[in-house]
Order: structure tokens, then C-alpha cells, then sequence
């Protein structure tokens, strides 16, 4: 590498100006070799679930370098997540195009006999641009600006405390004029992105450039999927739990990232040295974020932050209060909907259980046991053609529903697939990432459509193997002695995710044997003779059951999708494997039109959600008059009570018609909703 190569963090401040431009010499030889290596990486890209948009993105760059040229093509560089993602693609794309474009003929060269070291003889460098505040600059971002533009031998224009228009200017006056296209990191939803498509001049009150925005389609989950699975250096912040990096005094860890500890610091406004008490505390990185809502949730507004300072000095009336402060906030939005979830499992399967001192099985496995599972939040995958066609209906997420919610674990979604790889592949790896347990319903057996397991492997980063403990459970099945004996179908049922856990139920209780009296002549012999007795009835009563494992992998259960199979499983994982949370819930029957308590519901909405009572409003016609039930929910009863008791309060007391403690839409307490509501009036 150029050891010539001017660091950021050394250059000479000139206010207003160009701070320095690196050399404009050829790249190096291995910078070069390095970049084309990354670009064949990424066209060989096997990820379903990224493929189409790595290479769509390539294509934006390598458009943009046809039509402009490499040394007219820049990329906005300031060290954040998106910046440093079209970096690479900007380096990559550079060197294919001088791979395939000779310096002294526009034709296409013979990239089919092409080697990294055939390459020209003069390179042109990667160009970027870096629009930097040194005295608001976080230094690991000016640190990692440095160490990238060193290793990869970069191109890189500073510009300190220049206005971003102006800088722009300025880039393009140095360029003579001529026309010139600058590459972001633009996303959807990003708060400048408006209607921006993929190519877009910019705005007629700035100097004339285009847009490029080759990541424009990109989700905050995708850009981290592709920096960890490439293996691409980021800013050390984000491991820190930053998630949206802008300067040092509007920037702190996102609360939705905080841990336990420090999550209940920021709930309360402790003295954390942050926002809201945010930043003293522990947090996990960024790409373990689950809700991509909340991806600014750590930039601050300075404006409301001194309001809410200003409220939180002075002091909050009522019982539970605390300071509303915009990051406080958002830690307890997640708070709320995930209180107590556990951390946000990574796409490589957890290792939860996994002991490889035996070979791989975990501990609770070898056991034939079951340690229970502290488990808030869960999604299904449904798979099946034959749900998608109309040909039947789905029944096991219903019930799968309904089992979890016993156990206060909330089902936050549910996804009908078609017997597609991909697509069941992408899901699990979503979900896998956002909720604490995964189960999915169909797609597993002999047959050719049979693709679960393996698109739950590939989900998870696991490869497929035949599992030793499965072989011997069907060689037991099919009464065998050897696994040659099994036929291909039953054999490919042992193809198993590599750290797969096959789950069973503990044993039932041992039978208690009748006690024999006391006497001198009982034997040892006796008492081994009864002991044998009680296991021999503990094994029969094993065998009558034929209790099949459940399979798990990760955080991910795969279970099959007839119903009678799926719901003895899913009674099995919630009654063995699943710790109790409770949940307390109430309904209120209203003989009066949804419209007509909006007002009463918006009020007690403000009042209870902070602290985790989650309402529900569904309207009823065609009866005798309209009526409308209330639900409300919340792991603390005396929430959902305050709540129930306030809402009543609000509304007439001749238009309720029924309170109970079951929030079940079928009937439940009083069947109000089957016939006529008790005290009715036409």
C-alpha cells in the first residue's frame, strides 16, 4: 500500500477550503487485485436473499462509470454504515470496468482469459469525497476514513467545515466543469431521499451533478447482512450499539439497544451520561437492531431535547411518570413490546445447548429432558402449495397462536410460503433475527418438496449432515439393524442442519411400587428385582408413546404441517419447553358504535400503552343494535385493572354491558357474542 497516502486525521485544517486531495498517481497493484477479487465475489453471490440487489447495485455503479468516466465518478464518503457499503461497491465496480475497458481502446478486453494481474498498467483510484466538521467529528470515524482510504488506497478529497453545496462547487469546479456523478448512500425512508429513483439530477438550487444511489432499494438489515458476510470493516461505534451515526453532539447509542440494565436506566432517567440516561450503559451492536423503525432512534433533536430536560429538572406529577424524552421513549416502545425479550439472535445459529464434548448433542438432549425457555416474542412460517392454491385451510397457526399465547408468549407474525427454497430461507433468517423463537409448519419428509430443513440450514449459515441420533431413532422406527437397510426417503430424513437438537419431553414420573412391609428376609436381590421392574415399566410406557423428537435449530423449531402432528408437537414445546409469563387480560362488551368511543379510547390509549396495556377495539353489526368489545392486555394486573377502571369511568355506565377478565372474541365469559347481549334493548 501507499504509505504516501494522507490520513484525515493528520491533514492540515484550512476552514472553508480543500484540506488535501491524496495523490492522483495509478492504484496499487494489490489494492487493485483486491478490489477485483471482492467484485467476483460478489457476482458469484449465492445469498438468495441479497443476490438480486448486490447485483443490481453493481450495475447502478458500473452504468454510472460507462457514462461518465472513472475520474469524473465520486462517492460520498463520511465513514457511516451506507457510506462505507458504496464504498466497496464503488472499488469493486472500478475494477471490473478497468478489467474489462483498456486506457487506450473503449473495446471490451478478453475478460474470459483476464487475471487480476493483467490488469493496465495505470489504475485509476476509487474517488471519494469527505465533507468533514472536525470539531463535531466522532474520532472513530475520522479513524476508520484513514485506515480505509490507506488499505484500499483510495482517492480521497477533504473538505473541513465547508457547506455541502459549496464543497460540491468546489469538487466540480477542480474537475473543470465538466459533468460528474456522485454515488450515496441513500435509502428509502431516509429523511432526504423524498422521490429520489435510482438516477437523479440534483436540485435545480445546487451545482448540476447527478445522483447515483445504487443502494436506494436497500433495508437497514440487508446493509448489515452485507458487511458482516463479506467481511467489510465498519466504524467500531456501531458496535457500541450506534445504529445512525451523525455528530458527536447529536449522536448517542440507540435505547432500543440497551441492555437489561441499562435499558431500565434509560426507562427511568437515570444518570447514565446520556440521553435519557442512554449513554453510561451497555448496548448490543447495531446489526442486532429488530425493529428498523427505530434505526434514528439515537439522533437527537436539540430542540426537544432541552424540553425535555427542561420538564424532566422540573419535576412530573403521578404515580409511574418519567420524563418523555425522545431516545427514553424509544427504549420504552421496546420495552413494551418486548419486555423481558431476550437479546435478538444473529443469522449463524445460537449454540444455546450445544455441548461438542458430546459430539455435538446438547447436554439437555442426551438427558431425553427439556430446560424450559424464557421466550417473549415469536413468528410462524407457514409452508405449503396446497394453502396457497385454496386446496386447505391453514389451522396450525391459529392454534399454534392460541398455545403460545398461554404461555404470554406474543406471535408478532405469521407468513404463508409457497415449497419455494428462497423465499422459506429468507423468512426463517428474518425472523430468526427478530423474534425470540421461530416455528415453522410444513415442508419436512422423504419427498421432493420436502425443502424445510435445508432452507432453515442455509437460513442459519449451517450446513446439512446426517445426524447419528436420527439415523439410530429410524433405525429403531422402521425396526432395522443397520442404516443401510433404511431406503433413500427414510435416510433423508437424518439429513439434519449441523448443531440441530432433537427435543424430547422429560419422562413420565416413575411408577411408584407398592411398599413391602418390613422385614428380616428381604434380600438385596429383592430390591434389585424391583428396581428393574420400575424401569422395565418406564420403558414401556416410552415405547407405547413412540415420543418423536421435535427439531430445533437456532432459535428455530421446524415442525411438520399435517394439524394432528403439528398441534401434539406445539402442545410438547409449550408445556415442556416453555417458561410462563403471565398475561392478564379483560374485555369490555359496549352497546354502542365504535365512532362513538374514540375520544374515551384514544385517552386511556395515551394513559396505560407507556406501561406495556395493549387495547384492542372490534365492532360487531347486524345484531339488534351495534356493540362493540374492548380488550385489554398487560403482564401487570394492576395496570390492566387501572386501565379497565379508567376506561368505564369514561364511558356511560348504561352502554356497558358486560366486563370479564377473558378477552376471547369467540364468547368466553357470558358467550356475549353468541345471541342476544344480555340486557339488550331493541
Amino acid at each position: 500500500m501507499r504509505a504516501s497516502i494522507l490520513s484525515t486525521s493528520t491533514a492540515t485544517p484550512v476552514s472553508g477550503a480543500l484540506v488535501n486531495s491524496t495523490s492522483a498517481s495509478g492504484q496499487d497493484r494489490g489494492a487493485y487485485d483486491d478490489a477485483l477479487t471482492l467484485y467476483k465475489t460478489l457476482r458469484a453471490n449465492d445469498d438468495s436473499s441479497m443476490a438480486d440487489k448486490v447485483h443490481t447495485a453493481l450495475d447502478v455503479v458500473e452504468q454510472a462509470l460507462r457514462l461518465y468516466g472513472p475520474s469524473h465518478v465520486f462517492a460520498s464518503y463520511n465513514g457511516g454504515k451506507d457510506a462505507v457499503v458504496v464504498m466497496h461497491l464503488l472499488r469493486a465496480a472500478l475494477a471490473r470496468h478497468v478489467q474489462a475497458y483498456d486506457l487506450d481502446s473503449p473495446a471490451p478486453a478478453d475478460t474470459a482469459s483476464s487475471s487480476p494481474s493483467s490488469g493496465p498498467s495505470t489504475i485509476p483510484r476509487p474517488r471519494l469525497v469527505y465533507f468533514e466538521q472536525p470539531s463535531t467529528e466522532f474520532p472513530e470515524v475520522k479513524a476508520l476514513v484513514s485506515q480505509t482510504t490507506q488499505r484500499y488506497d483510495l482517492d480521497l478529497r477533504v473538505y473541513q467545515d465547508v457547506p455541502f453545496a459549496q464543497g460540491l462547487k468546489a469538487c466540480i469546479e477542480g474537475e473543470g466543469g465538466a459533468p460528474l456523478a456522485f454515488l450515496l448512500g441513500t435509502r428509502k425512508g431516509d429523511p432526504n431521499c423524498k422521490e429520489q429513483e435510482t438516477f437523479a439530477p440534483s436540485s435545480t438550487w445546487m451545482p448540476a451533478f447527478m445522483r447515483v444511489n445504487p443502494i436506494l432499494s436497500w433495508t437497514y438489515g440487508e446493509i448489515w447482512h452485507f458487511l458482516r458476510r463479506y467481511n467489510l470493516p465498519y466504524c467500531s461505534l456501531y458496535d457500541q450499539g450506534y445504529t445512525s451515526l451523525g455528530k458527536v453532539d447529536d449522536t448517542r447509542p440507540n435505547p432500543a439497544l440497551a441492555k437489561p440494565r441499562a435499558r431500565d436506566d434509560a426507562q427511568e432517567g437515570g444518570d447514565g451520561g446520556g440521553v435519557g440516561g442512554v449513554g453510561g450503559g451497555e448496548f448490543y451492536p447495531a446489526y442486532r437492531l429488530t425493529d428498523w423503525d427505530l434505526e434514528r432512534a439515537g439522533r437527537v433533536d436539540k430542540k426537544k431535547e432541552a424540553t425535555a430536560r427542561a420538564v424532566s429538572e422540573e419535576g412530573v406529577e403521578g404515580d409511574g411518570c418519567r420524563a418523555v424524552e425522545e431516545a427514553a421513549a424509544a427504549a420504552a416502545k421496546a420495552a413494551a413490546q418486548g419486555e423481558g425479550k431476550t437479546p435478538v439472535m444473529s443469522t449463524k445459529a445460537s449454540s444455546k445447548g450445544w455441548n461438542k464434548a458430546s459430539g455435538g448433542q446438547s447436554k439437555e438432549a442426551a438427558e431425553g429432558g427439556g430446560s424450559r425457555e424464557s421466550v417473549k416474542t415469536a413468528g410462524l412460517v407457514i409452508i405449503g402449495d396446497e394453502i396457497l392454491k385454496g386446496k386447505t385451510s391453514d389451522t396450525n397457526s391459529l392454534y399454534a397462536a392460541r398455545r403460545l399465547r398461554e404461555k404470554g408468549v406474543a406471535v408478532q407474525r405469521i407468513v404463508v410460503l409457497s415449497d419455494n427454497h428462497a423465499d422459506i430461507e429468507q423468512e426463517v433468517r428474518r425472523q430468526a433475527s427478530l423474534f425470540d423463537v421461530v416455528i415453522t409448519s410444513g415442508g419436512v419428509g422423504p419427498t421432493h418438496d420436502d425443502i424445510t430443513i435445508k432452507a432453515v440450514a442455509a437460513a442459519l449459515g449451517l450446513g446439512v449432515q446426517e445426524n447419528e441420533e436420527m439415523i439410530q431413532r429410524l433405525q429403531d422406527a422402521y425396526g432395522v439393524a443397520s442404516r443401510d437397510d433404511l431406503s433413500e426417503g427414510q435416510r433423508k430424513m437424518a439429513l439434519l442442519p449441523e448443531q440441530a437438537r432433537l427435543r424430547v419431553p422429560p419422562p413420565p414420573p416413575s411408577p411408584t411400587p407398592a411398599p413391602t412391609p418390613p422385614s428380616a428376609f428381604t434380600t438385596e436381590a429383592a430390591t434389585v428385582a424391583a428396581t428393574t421392574a420400575t424401569v422395565a415399566a418406564v420403558v414401556a410406557v416410552a415405547s407405547k408413546t413412540k415420543v418423536w423428537p421435535i427439531l430445533m435449530c437456532g432459535n428455530v423449531y421446524v415442525l411438520p404441517g399435517v394439524p394432528s402432528f403439528f398441534e401434539a408437537k406445539m402442545d410438547t414445546i409449550v408445556d415442556h419447553f416453555l417458561n410462563h409469563f403471565p398475561i392478564y387480560t379483560r374485555k369490555i362488551v359496549l352497546g354502542l358504535d365504535e365512532v362513538e368511543i374514540v375520544e374515551a379510547l384514544n385517552q386511556a390509549v395515551a394513559r396505560f400503552e407507556p406501561d406495556g396495556c395493549v387495547f384492542g377495539s372490534y365492532p360487531f353489526y347486524g345484531e339488534t343494535r351495534p356493540r362493540v368489545v374492548i380488550t385489554l392486555e398487560s403482564g401487570c394486573e394492576k395496570t390492566v385493572e387501572a386501565a379497565t377502571a379508567f376506561l368505564i369511568e369514561s364511558i356511560p355506565k348504561e352502554a356497558v354491558l358486560q366486563v370479564g377478565k377473558d378477552d376471547d372474541l369467540r364468547g368466553g365469559e357470558g358467550q356475549v357474542l353468541d345471541g342476544e347481549i344480555p340486557g339488550s334493548h331493541p
